[in-house]
């Protein structure tokens, strides 16, 4: 049976392959441009189509840079993408163990929030906002940015450098967001500099656990799971932290659950678990 290799892919093609593809996936959300703010139903309901479909384009785009090996040369498509049933169960629990270590501060201070307000503050979230943020968002977004770029970048430019330039492109990516915050939620073009800049960072390290997890498990299974956890927890909640009346209690969850998770990363992430 036929395979697929990058083996003889360029620094320049490996780079430009996924420059192309992270371009095809912001444009075509402006292909039809709703002129309507990003939680419109209708402007989520076209996004929604639209990075699907770039889902179902980009395998065959990787292999307009792919050489077709035999079976021992190079891997199946669904193998490179990460889409395999081997060690799929460790490829969802050992990453979510991880962020769920990362993320113990907040969960520890959600749990608060709730015994003293008894409620939670996402729970009156629109289902189609849920949908794209939770289900649909993850999974596109590590299919394009991890599963069809990270073969393309490793094999061109290395795994090391692979694995750190991939994440900007996903950083760099959701720039776009700058028109959200300018155009719709009347923000100055500076505070939407600085909140579009703050994303970026955020998103970018973020897309380097991704891309982390990505090469060590070989699953795609792996980031997506880490990445509908990431957005259903956000980000903590520095001010609420500070002027809680159990801040140094909660400094010190914080603390210790991002030196754990540091702490199992690598062992958590050894491929023969997978």
């Amino acid at each position: 049976m036929s395979a697929i290799s990058f083996d003889t892919l360029s620094v320049l093609g490996g780079i430009t392959s996924c420059f192309i593809l992270a371009v095809m996936f912001v444009g075509v959300l402006y292909i039809v441009p709703t002129n309507k703010p990003r939680d419109d139903p209708e402007t989520i309901r076209w996004r929604m189509l639209a990075t699907g479909l770039i889902c179902a384009i980009a395998p065959f785009y990787m292999m307009l840079w792919a050489d077709t090996k035999t079976s021992e040369q190079g891997h199946e498509l669904h193998h490179v993408l990460g889409i395999k049933l081997e060690g799929i169960i460790p490829a969802i629990a050992y990453p979510l163990l991880l962020v769920t270590t990362l993320y113990f501060g907040v969960l520890t201070h959600s749990v608060m929030f709730i015994f003293n307000k008894g409620a939670y503050t996402n729970a009156d979230l629109r289902w189609d906002i849920a949908l794209r943020n939770y289900v649909v968002a993850p999974f596109v977004e590590e299919f394009v940015f991890r599963a069809c770029m990270l073969p393309m970048l490793t094999a061109s430019i290395g795994m090391k450098i692979g694995v750190i330039v991939c994440p900007l492109f996903f950083g760099v990516a959701h720039a776009h967001h700058l028109v959200e915050w300018y155009r719709w939620r009347q923000h100055t073009l500076i505070e939407a500099l600085l909140v579009t800049l703050v994303q970026l960072c955020y998103t970018s390290l973020f897309g380097l656990y991704s891309a982390f997890l990505f090469v060590r498990t070989g699953h795609l299974a792996s980031p997506v799971i880490s990445h509908m956890f990431c957005n259903i927890m956000g980000l903590p909640d520095i001010d609420a932290i500070v002027n809680s009346k159990y801040s140094i209690l909660l400094w010190i969850i914080y603390i210790c659950s991002l030196v754990s998770f540091f702490i199992l990363l690598v062992p958590l992430t050894e491929p023969t678990l997978y």
